[in-house]
């Protein structure tokens, strides 16, 4: 990595304006829009023109043309994958501060959940119907009505059990006051861990900003935006460039044909198969393609229908291909200021994915930090 270079810090907005970019330049009107001016000049010099010309025209328009499909299909792809990297990395760091924030606002409660296999205290559910309750202060009041000295005791506690069995009949809530008692300490204490909390914040800055500036939680987003923008950049300039001198190609070679047979480049293919089979001329070929062309066996794209041609002509298209990737090395000049691009952005790249890696050893300390904080809460939850 370049020593003692500082990198421009991306923001949000500097992602989403080069993403904004990326889609543009998939709408360029280079990639299939090629516009030129055809006569009948134009038809007499093409039926006129020689065999090794015509093809050699062919091979060169179909090789940039393929190279065009293909290179839109990988920048497309390429984007989409940065994207979802991006939106990944964001949603992680989302995801840690907030589990940061909830240990740092929230220690009594994650104290006591370490200790209660992840729980708060959780009130009981309560059969209202049951009647085992009733049942028992009945029997308790039978027996003392046995004994002279709790006979009082045992009248009023025989009375309050028929009662609690009428209650108990009809689904009443008061009829388990024993189970609902329990329940309401249970609420009592869920309740304090939670006033425990609410006071912990009171004493503690717990705010947003100030929880944001512990966690770093901005500058973590910074290298994650930073790379992103770079990463799109660099393919966004290497793709430029290629389109540019992709699309010269194909305007160059397209306005030797008429417009009506380049706007379907599968059926340019079958044109330049059937000369390579020995028809001699372009009209014969035209002819030819004409009579045998079965528009279900077409397929969506010139890739597609290369793949489905005949070996020989599968290699021509090769060959044209190299051809044309060839021709981006003559441009020296050119190339070397996309090298040198290429150079700076790898290593802004770079730099800014070894930012990330040790913001995300910070935060985890951060967190570890914090946790130990709960750790001690936790004693006075001991099981």
């Amino acid at each position: 990595m370049e020593k003692n270079t500082e990198y421009r810090a991306s923001t949000f907005e500097d992602a989403q304006s080069t993403l904004q970019e990326a889609s543009s330049l998939q709408g360029d009107q280079r990639w299939n829009s090629f516009k030129y001016d055809w006569s009948i000049d134009n038809a007499k010099k093409l039926n006129q023109m020689s065999l090794e010309d015509l093809t050699e025209h062919l091979k060169l328009l179909i090789g940039a043309k393929l190279s065009l499909e293909q290179l839109s299909k990988w920048f497309g792809e390429d984007v989409d994958e940065y994207t979802k990297s991006y939106n990944q990395k964001i949603d992680e760091i989302n995801n840690s501060f907030d589990d940061f924030t909830f240990l740092a606002r929230h220690p009594n409660e994650e104290a006591y959940r370490e200790k209660h296999n992840g729980d708060l205290p959780q009130t009981k559910p309560i059969d209202y119907y049951r009647r085992k309750f009733s049942n028992w202060v009945i029997a308790i009041g039978i027996v003392l009505l046995m004994t002279a000295r709790f006979r009082g005791l045992g009248v009023f506690m025989l009375v309050a059990g028929i009662l609690f069995h009428f209650f108990a009949k009809h689904g009443y809530k008061f009829s388990q006051p024993v189970a609902s008692f329990k329940n309401h300490l249970i609420v009592q204490k869920k309740q304090r861990i939670l006033n425990a909390d609410k006071k912990y914040c009171q004493d503690n800055d717990c705010s947003d900003e100030t929880l944001k500036s512990k966690f770093k939680y901005e500058e973590s987003l910074t290298p994650i935006y930073s790379s992103f923008t770079d990463q799109i950049r660099l393919d966004k300039n290497q793709t430029e460039y290629k389109l540019s001198h992709y699309s010269d190609i194909v305007q160059q070679n397209i306005q030797y044909f008429p417009p009506m047979e380049t706007k379907d480049m599968r059926r340019l293919l079958k044109i330049y198969e059937a000369l390579l089979n020995g028809v001699p001329t372009w009209e014969k070929a035209l002819r030819y393609v004409g009579q045998n062309e079965k528009i279900d066996e077409m397929k969506n794209t010139l890739s597609d229908a290369i793949k489905n041609a005949t070996s020989e002509i599968t290699q021509e298209i090769k060959n044209a291909k190299n051809e044309v990737t060839s021709e981006i090395k003559k441009n020296s000049e050119m190339l070397d200021k996309v090298a040198e691009e290429t150079h700076h952005q790898t290593n802004a790249i770079n730099y800014w994915n070894t930012v990330q890696t040790s913001m995300q050893a910070y935060q985890m300390t951060m967190m570890n930090e914090t946790r130990k904080n709960t750790e001690v809460i936790a004693a006075q939850y001991q099981k």
